[in-house]
């Protein structure tokens, strides 16, 4: 499973009568999976004028972009689709910089709605908006922030069918970077009516570009991108990319890889719908090559954690997960659930695949909690709780499991990715990062309230004489005994 998480701020909970909040670190369903592009080196430079040179057939597609957020409601677009090609070009004068080169191309039915902005952002802290791109009026025009610096370019062409069915727009990028190993890196568009937004899809599941919502998805510059093998007798394509080829042995049969997806990776699915288990095997009959397609879906525990504000404290995790995913590949779910265990008692062996699973946990004669999600929760989101924590200071980790049936019979156990920065918490880490959840003026944003001024007394950061929290003054000398 590969974990599928972003930074976003979720809702505080009230329970009952009393003081009794969740206080909230950042939980969401969007994508952070730090995708990777190589860039590779051209000696020649596209022309910038949103038409595809010849030289961009020597370089890859990116994956499809996927569903950052839903702004307006549960709104999404399923025909649209978008990818992008990136090169990079040495600078003649200076050897310390290079020019790097996006090609976006958005394509689909966008007969209701525009695509309302495109967006490159790079880690050099420039929030780069080369454009508003304004397509159901069929006016195309750019709009760079006065403050964006740097040497840019960009240029967009559009070809559009009376029905819009097939319409395509391509869209060049060009910018002036410092040369390194690898850049921190997103392109994603925005699709709305007029100016307002409805939905945002990226690369890597960001969805601003402001300075809370950084790029994590990474480019490597190199100077000549890996070329995949597709000499076998089965081809591997992940979101419509080869991605690698197998040769059966002496019987026509071949074991089925893992591969790098966005969300769970569920199996390999051949030309009749049927999916096939990573691990599994799958026999070749007759002479022409196969085309498997890699198959996934969003099940992941959510980043971060929230604790409750009373005294003994809890830790609440959210997991996403919706068994129609499954039943959709032709797969029979039989339980899903979550394991929590107490951070300091996992081993390196455990570890050393970067999963937690209740067999290695068995096998090491770990202690935890199990939950079985018994019941449809809103929107997919399972809580996950550790209740009646006295010792703040104390981590726990949380991991996600499916078990499903596939088609052949085959019977397998599916866990989410662990990574301890975003799967593990403590109430005292939780309390800190909410005791410093302010803001200088009395709003709502994310679901919260910043509603309860607080003094001098409550300082942090830079707001050295009053500012605004979700919290009460009482819940605020709480979480800073609990952060101590």
């Amino acid at each position: 499973m590969k974990k599928k998480s972003c930074l976003a701020l979720a809702m505080l909970l009230c329970l009952l009568q009393v003081v009794t909040v969740f206080a909230v670190v950042p939980a969401s369903a969007a994508s952070d999976v730090a995708r990777s592009y190589q860039i590779a080196k051209s000696t020649v430079a596209p022309t910038l004028d949103g038409a595809v040179d010849d030289v961009w057939a020597n370089y890859n597609w990116s994956e499809s972009f996927v569903l950052a957020k839903s702004v307006a409601g549960d709104f999404t677009n399923e025909n649209l689709k978008a990818k992008f090609k990136a090169l990079w070009v040495p600078d003649a004068a200076d050897e310390t910089k290079i020019t790097l080169y996006y090609l976006v191309e958005v394509a689909g039915d966008v007969t209701l709605h525009d695509v309302d902005g495109m967006k490159v952002c790079l880690d050099d802290g420039l929030n780069w908006w080369p454009g508003i791109i304004r397509v159901g009026s069929d006016v195309t025009s750019m709009d760079v922030p006065s403050g964006a610096g740097g040497t840019y370019s960009y240029a967009i062409k559009t070809a559009r069918t009376t029905d819009h069915t097939t319409s395509k727009y391509t869209v060049e990028f060009s910018r002036q970077v410092v040369k390194s190993d690898k850049i921190k890196m997103d392109v994603f568009i925005q699709e709305g009516k007029g100016w307002s937004a409805y939905a945002v899809y990226s690369w890597n599941g960001m969805v601003t570009g402001g300075a809370s919502d950084a790029p994590t998805g990474i480019g490597l510059i190199v100077e000549t991108a890996d070329k995949v093998d597709t000499s076998g007798d089965v081809i591997l394509e992940n979101d419509n990319k080869v991605v690698g080829s197998l040769t059966t042995d002496g019987e026509g049969k071949v074991t089925l890889p893992d591969c790098e997806v966005v969300g769970t990776m569920v199996g390999w699915k051949d030309a009749a719908g049927k999916v096939y288990p990573v691990g599994g095997t799958y026999t070749v009959s007759g002479t022409e090559k196969v085309t498997l397609t890699a198959v996934s879906v969003d099940f992941t525990v959510l980043k971060g954690a929230s604790a409750l504000i009373e005294k003994p404290s809890a830790l609440r995790f959210e997991v996403s997960a919706d068994a129609a995913d499954f039943t959709a590949l032709g797969l029979t779910v039989q339980e899903t659930g979550a394991v929590m265990v107490e951070t300091s008692l996992l081993t390196t062996a455990v570890l050393e695949d970067s999963q937690i699973t209740v067999a290695e946990l068995d096998a090491a004669q770990i202690a935890y909690n199990k939950t079985v999600f018994t019941e449809k929760s809103d929107n997919n989101i399972y809580y996950v709780l550790k209740e009646n924590i006295t010792d703040v200071s104390a981590s726990y980790s949380v991991s996600a499991y499916v078990t499903v049936q596939y088609a052949d019979g085959t019977v397998k156990t599916l866990v989410n990715q662990y990574d301890a920065d975003d799967h593990a918490r403590s109430v005292k880490a939780v309390s800190e990062m909410a005791y410093a959840d302010r803001v200088n003026v009395r709003s709502t944003s994310d679901g919260k309230t910043y509603a309860f001024k607080a003094s001098k007394d409550y300082a942090v950061g830079d707001y050295t004489t009053f500012s605004y929290s979700p919290y009460t003054k009482e819940q605020l000398d709480l979480l800073a005994e609990y952060k101590k």
